[in-house]
């Protein structure tokens, strides 16, 4: 009898190792938290399968093209912003720039606010004619809601609307529905996680009306992100969107050289920045011997703003980079590597 015990206690605590787990706000990145994505082929698995102890084996998934993602402080992004989201958030995140009925977006973020209970959108910013203008939503779009847990349904309804000084307006509505489908493992070709799986469905409405000319147009848009979420990884392992035209997936990744780049080759550098965080001048030290290095330095958006050669050790003048995270990539002997910068 006591053997019988002790073997189900043993298949127990084995079958625990793989329980499903609980997402709390503390499993989420804040600021200066930074990851690396790629962009991936699609994995021969079904995507949008699903279940209790699910494996998704997505290890056949290639990667086409790469991006970092990260937090800021709010603060750090353009004054007015600061102003316009005080107490309403503390991180911002860039954003890509795009263009509605010819308005040209630029230098945008996306600024959030965490708390024990959620992860919430409260609004964006963007250079429209090269004016920074907030757009705080009238209510958050809620992306998660904690503690997060298999089978837990929830959802928000956002909105904002602005005027564009002598130009128009813009205005977005957004209904999002959150369904925690799923839990179990997720194979990638970067590792192995224990994750929660979310089902979030979004249907989203953007409207824009030009004085000019008198005309206006509405946008809708409805797509469906499934997303993998594990503990203490600040941000999703993986993120697969569908819309009515295609589907796209990322996941966490370490660096790639994907164009004429060989890590197998050359010899190990070792890369010393000081001092980091900076706001005035880095010593950047290559600890191998070699003739050159190529040295680039980008904002979390992958957006290159500084590039040079050097010899073993280099001074880099920051004082006009924006407070922020940065990464810096140096090519040695056909051989790429990586060190997080913060702009202070």
């Amino acid at each position: 009898m006591k053997n019988f015990i002790l073997i189900i206690a043993l298949i127990f605590s084995l079958n625990a190792g793989f329980a499903q787990i609980t997402i709390l706000s503390s499993d989420i990145g804040e600021e200066d938290d930074t990851t690396r994505y790629s962009y991936s082929t699609m994995p021969v698995a079904d995507i949008t399968a699903t279940a209790a102890d699910h494996l998704w084996d997505f290890t056949s998934m290639v990667a086409t093209s790469q991006i970092t993602d990260g937090f800021i402080n709010y603060s750090d992004a353009n004054m007015i912003y600061t102003i316009a989201f005080m107490g309403k958030a503390d991180v911002a995140s860039p954003r890509a720039d795009m263009v509605l009925m010819g308005i040209g977006i630029s230098d945008s973020y996306a600024f959030y606010k965490k708390t024990s209970s959620s992860f919430k959108a409260v609004g964006n910013g963007g250079k429209v004619n090269g004016t920074p203008l907030p757009m705080a939503y009238d209510s958050p779009d809620v992306i998660y809601k904690f503690p997060m847990n298999y089978g837990d349904l929830d959802s928000s309804d956002s909105h904002f609307a602005m005027a564009l000084p002598s130009m128009g307006y813009l205005e977005e509505d957004l209904h999002r529905v959150n369904s925690v489908d799923g839990w179990g493992t997720l194979k990638t070709p970067h590792g192995v996680y224990q994750c929660l799986r979310i089902k979030s469905h979004v249907i989203q409405s953007d409207s824009v009306f030009m004085t000019s000319t008198g005309v206006g147009m509405r946008i809708p848009q409805e797509y469906t992100e499934y997303i993998w979420l594990a503990k203490s990884m600040d941000f999703p392992i993986a993120v697969a969107t569908v819309t009515l035209v295609n589907t796209s997936i990322k996941y966490m990744d370490s660096y790639i050289p994907f164009a004429g780049i060989n890590d197998s080759k050359g010899v190990k550098v070792e890369i010393n920045v000081q001092p980091n965080p900076a706001s005035n001048n880095v010593f950047i030290t290559l600890k191998a011997t070699t003739n050159r290095s190529d040295l680039t330095i980008s904002d979390i958006t992958g957006k290159e703003v500084l590039r040079k050669s050097f010899t073993n050790n280099t001074n880099v003048d920051i004082s006009n980079f924006a407070k922020g995270v940065y990464i810096i990539n140096i090519l040695n002997d056909n051989n790429t590597y990586s060190e997080k910068l913060i702009v202070k």
